[in-house]
């Protein structure tokens, strides 16, 4: 049975519980505004600058998409819009943190938690329940925005660029009642932290999962050991938001580098004696008896792991600087010999009520293993692009003695682009691929002008992204033709008188090659117009002429036509040619 825990705030310092933890009871009146402009509004909210004092820290500030929605800098505590001031705990990141429940307490026991535990909530202490509370908070927090109230936020909505999509949004009066506008200021940020642009589930684990990725051997073995009784993460980091929203003392060190410790008395009264308790501090700051927080001192949200690998230094105090750093004080936690520092809350470490080996602390795992699993965490980085998928069913055909056409089906979604490759074929085998050109994402079709005349040709295609390659198309092939001939024209012909004695001329014929290609030229003279038994001569490629003995007894039909070693071209004009 769930004991809803009400929305307070931890930050007692400067700004009172009863100041942040208003509801404005407008929002509940407001008509629902369209789905895709309030997360733009969040969107733009989200990454303004001038929603702090000084100017210069926005939300993205400490939860930069490039670095996982969680601080780009990957310091232990993140600087304020005042740059000697830090917080006290590691930046969280936000992506998929819509998925947490509100904060309650879960008696079920099992033999490593016989206690029961709290779920849910968010922010490292789980004080804030939605992400509308989880909203208010930063821009007041003095460590962090340092806006000293609502109506300073406000202010600078109404001055922001996006001030008229505020009013399309929620209203034309939206941004005059401060209390209503700063909570609508709050649910345009959580609309946007709910969008799929800071949810996206596009690591290669999810690909992986749908079947558009293969692992790597050493990324299924750390798979295997995450899920499995070998390392037993998946206890805490259940699929598939890897993490179970729960809240446990690790037995996570102090951190002596962390800045927090230094800051002047008004803001940290215990200096470098400060430790952080966690949720234990959150239940007494909402009124839960000392007996029941004191259980709870020391633990913190288990963060989910997705985009772990870009979301470093890790745990609430940025104690551990890597991944495998994470793992290894996972696995020696308890091993004298590792000589880990002393939790900062000793009393309320998670251990197995039975110390053993296989259990958190003393998990045995090997160099390997650590290895395996630490490359596992690195696919759950949102970002990944899978293979595209293979294009299909290429067909390749000739238009010309110069030019083919190609045509394939693209089964891909990913891709960036295709590449296409040829190989001439002899003798049926075809030689080396090489890339002959491209065609950008979604090209169906590719025109090849390089070829040669009576050629044989194999070609296949590729998709490609970042990642890589696809498999091949099937193997297309075609023969290029010879190239058309032009028929020769201007055929004119002459018969020269060669001697007064002889019986026989010289006949001459003279025609414009309009070709060029041919491999020579076939010449028909006949008695008869439909030239019947014809006599045929041959000329050489390029020649404009012929010219041959003929018989004074007798005139001439004649007709010229190119060839090449397959075909003719159509005939000339006749000419009929007069003997002297």
């Amino acid at each position: 049975m769930r004991k809803s825990i009400p929305t307070l705030i931890a930050f007692v310092l400067v700004i009172s519980l009863s100041v942040l933890g208003q509801q404005s009871s407008a929002l509940a009146q407001d008509s629902s505004p369209n789905p895709g402009d309030i997360v733009t509004l969040g969107k733009a909210i989200f990454f303004d600058t001038d929603l702090s004092r000084p100017r210069g820290q926005s939300c993205a500030s400490c939860h930069d998409p490039a670095a996982g929605f969680a601080d780009p800098n990957h310091l232990a505590v993140s600087n304020g819009a005042i740059p000697s001031r830090v917080g006290n705990r590691n930046a969280q990141s936000i992506a998929y943190a819509m998925f947490s429940p509100e904060l309650y307490f879960d008696p079920t026991t099992t033999p490593a938690i016989p206690e029961g535990k709290y779920v849910g909530g968010l922010f490292w202490d789980g004080r804030a329940n939605t992400l509308e509370d989880q909203a208010r908070q930063p821009f007041l927090n003095p460590l962090e925005m340092h806006n000293p109230n609502m109506k300073t936020v406000v202010q600078s909505v109404r001055r922001a660029e996006f001030a008229g999509l505020f009013k399309e949004v929620f209203g034309g009066s939206s941004l005059k009642d401060v209390e209503q506008a700063y909570g609508y200021v709050a649910q345009a940020l959580a609309a946007y932290m709910r969008s799929p642009e800071v949810n996206p589930f596009t690591s290669k684990y999810d690909y992986w999962k749908k079947g558009q990725a293969e692992y790597t051997e050493s990324e299924l073995r750390g798979y295997q050991l995450f899920t499995g009784m070998g390392a037993k993460c998946f206890n805490c980091h259940s699929e598939p938001y890897f993490t179970n929203f729960g809240h446990q003392n690790l037995g996570t060190p102090r951190n002596p580098e962390l800045p927090y410790y230094f800051l002047p008395p008004w803001l940290n009264p215990d200096g470098e004696n400060y430790i952080d308790r966690g949720l234990g501090d959150f239940l007494r700051s909402a009124g839960y008896p000392e007996e029941q927080a004191v259980k709870e001192d020391g633990k913190f949200k288990i963060p989910s792991l997705r985009n772990c690998a870009v979301t470093a230094p890790y745990a609430h105090n940025g104690y551990h600087q890597t991944l495998r750093e994470l793992v290894v004080f996972n696995n020696t936690r308890d091993l004298p010999e590792a000589n880990w520092p002393a939790p900062e809350v000793p009393e309320t470490v998670h251990r197995h009520p039975m110390a053993m080996p296989g259990t958190l602390g003393r998990l045995g795992l090997n160099d390997q293993q650590i290895d395996d699993i630490v490359a596992f965490l690195y696919t759950l980085t949102d970002g990944y692009v899978p293979l595209p998928a293979d294009p299909a069913d290429l067909s390749a055909v000739a238009v010309d003695a110069y030019h083919v056409d190609l045509t394939w089906t693209d089964n891909a979604v990913s891709e960036a682009g295709f590449r296409i490759e040829r190989a001439r074929v002899m003798d049926g085998i075809a030689d080396t691929f090489a890339q002959i050109g491209t065609a950008d994402m979604d090209a169906t079709t590719f025109s090849d002008r390089t070829v040669s005349p009576n050629t044989t040709y194999a070609y296949r295609v590729f998709a490609f992204n970042v990642t890589g390659d696809s498999l091949p198309t099937n193997l297309a092939t075609v023969t290029t033709p010879l190239p058309s001939i032009a028929a020769p024209s201007d055929l004119t012909g002459v018969a020269v008188r060669i001697n007064r004695d002889l019986k026989n001329d010289r006949g001459t014929l003279t025609w414009t090659d309009n070709s060029g290609n041919e491999t020579g030229f076939q010449v028909q003279c006949s008695l008869s117009a439909g030239f019947s038994d014809p006599m045929n001569f041959t000329a050489g490629a390029n020649s404009t002429s012929i010219t041959r003995v003929v018989s004074r007894q007798f005139d001439f039909y004649c007709r010229v036509r190119a060839r090449n070693s397959v075909d003719f071209s159509a005939w000339s004009n006749v000419v009929f040619v007069t003997t002297p």
